[in-house]
């Protein structure tokens, strides 16, 4: 019987006949994942739900991830085991994904059912929409990637996690330690803000400025300061550094008290065990 149908329709096929999508037994494919963010070394589930909108069963399906990495498994759904996913069947795909250290910060990808029609003379697919896992940088207890007692990078301490753009920004940014001529204020307060921000969300502090030496502008608290910055960073990012050297002078003259901020959040982010219990 399979032999005549297969033969049917290849006689139709070089008759000229056209042979509609309806009775190709159109295949759908959804592809989820267990979570929106996971850091490198964690592992992501992906779920594919596979079912047929189609007027036939079909054979042979797949499921292939646009990450060549990732390799979808049947799981379930083949309810009276004949190997075909036929009409109201729900077939279900799965495959772990370890994110790998050098992911990039989004992880966007795909996945492609595809299926048989009458055997093998026709085959027919469908392509997801696109998947994203955000895949953050690390966990952290504090900022300076130098303060051995911190461990930065450590995965078992800590609670917050930031991104690979913010990891970057804080490990290979000058920061500390550098002359301010030539480099941008703007983007070193960025930094020190940054820092004050993880760490104010991995701790309760209680930071009281005024035992502290330096005119710290009326700031009582370190989140009166991070508001300030952050208010000032807001309407003068760091890509509005002016590149000419009088513009630059003209702004540091103009803001000198805003882009002393800088210093009062890396004394902040320096004091360590002191107030970092």
């Amino acid at each position: 019987m399979k032999k005549f149908i297969v033969l049917s329709i290849v006689l139709l096929m070089l008759a000229g006949f056209a042979i509609t999508s309806s009775a190709q037994g159109p295949i759908l494919i959804v592809k989820i994942a267990d979570t929106e963010a996971a850091a490198p070394g964690e592992t992501v589930t992906y779920t594919y739900t596979v079912t047929n909108d189609g007027e036939v069963p079909l054979s042979g399906v797949t499921v292939n991830d646009s990450n060549p990495s990732v390799s979808a498994d049947y799981d379930s759904g083949d309810t009276n085991s004949d190997g075909l996913l036929d009409l109201g069947e729900i077939w279900i795909f799965t495959a772990d994904y370890t994110i790998p250290v050098d992911a990039p910060e989004y992880l966007c990808n795909t996945a492609t059912a595809e299926g048989w029609w009458y055997g093998e003379v026709n085959s027919v697919s469908d392509t997801s929409d696109e998947v994203c896992v955000h895949t953050m940088g690390a966990r952290t207890i504090g900022y300076w990637k130098n303060h051995e007692d911190w461990c930065a990078f450590s995965p078992e301490e800590g609670s917050i996690f930031f991104s690979k753009t913010q990891e970057m920004l804080l490990t290979y940014f000058p920061g500390n330690g550098i002359e301010v001529d030539g480099v941008n204020p703007l983007e070193m307060l960025r930094v020190q803000l940054l820092a004050a921000e993880l760490n104010v969300a991995c701790f309760d502090i209680d930071f009281d400025y005024s035992r502290y030496e330096g005119d710290l502008g009326g700031y009582g608290t370190i989140y009166e300061v991070i508001e300030a910055a952050e208010d000032f960073l807001s309407l003068n990012p760091p890509e509005l550094w002016p590149t000419d050297k009088a513009g630059q002078r003209e702004f540091r003259k103009d803001n000198a008290d805003s882009l002393a901020l800088k210093d009062v959040l890396d004394t902040f982010n320096n004091m360590g065990d002191e107030i970092f219990e």
